[in-house]
């Protein structure tokens, strides 16, 4: 028995360098690239669905709603510079949330990542178009589905997918 294998607190104090600090970089090496493009589309869906929430707890906290969205997302960064909000649940917008948004875009935007919509209801793309947003944010950046979304990305940035429920023989388990 030694200590240093049985308690990891120990076993990762012992770890030197970039590896102390970002135990999930050994797993690079092992990495299957041929899974790439289907990793990316896995965390751009799940991007879409978790940003509100995030945004949502960091506003909730008294901290500006970009670090909500910062936590969400980070893991993504690293793959894409694209985002999709799931927009669905939205169901008004007000200047203080125009402000936000706005705020938002602009860090995004210096940042090099471009903001997407999928889901919005046509009411609040109303409330867009009074602030003077929806033009600012992109006619082309509104989505009616998160998959049409998700197909505009594989197109613009020529991801090769192939989505397994496509597939005439499929069992339910994937391609």
């Amino acid at each position: 028995m030694s200590l240093a294998t049985d308690f990891p607190l120990i076993r990762h104090a012992r770890v030197r360098g970039l590896r102390r600090w970002l135990p999930g970089i050994g797993f690079l090496s092992r990495y299957n690239r041929t899974l790439f493009s289907r990793d990316l589309v896995a965390g751009l869906v799940l991007t879409a669905l978790l940003a509100p929430i995030g945004m949502g707890y960091a506003e909730a906290t008294g901290l500006p709603a970009i670090y909500g969205l910062y936590a969400t997302i980070i893991p993504l960064l690293a793959y894409a510079k694209w985002i999709v909000l799931a927009a669905e649940p939205v169901t008004d917008i007000d200047i203080t949330a125009a402000d936000v948004l706005t705020e938002i875009e602009e860090e995004l935007q210096h940042a090099g990542i471009e903001l997407c919509f999928a889901q919005m209801k046509g009411p609040v793309k109303d409330h867009l178009k009074r602030y003077g947003l929806f033009s600012k944010l992109g006619v082309e950046n509104f989505f009616p589905t998160i998959g049409l979304a998700v197909d505009h990305y594989l197109l613009k940035n020529h991801v090769v997918w192939h989505d397994w429920e496509d597939d005439q023989n499929n069992d339910g388990i994937g391609a």
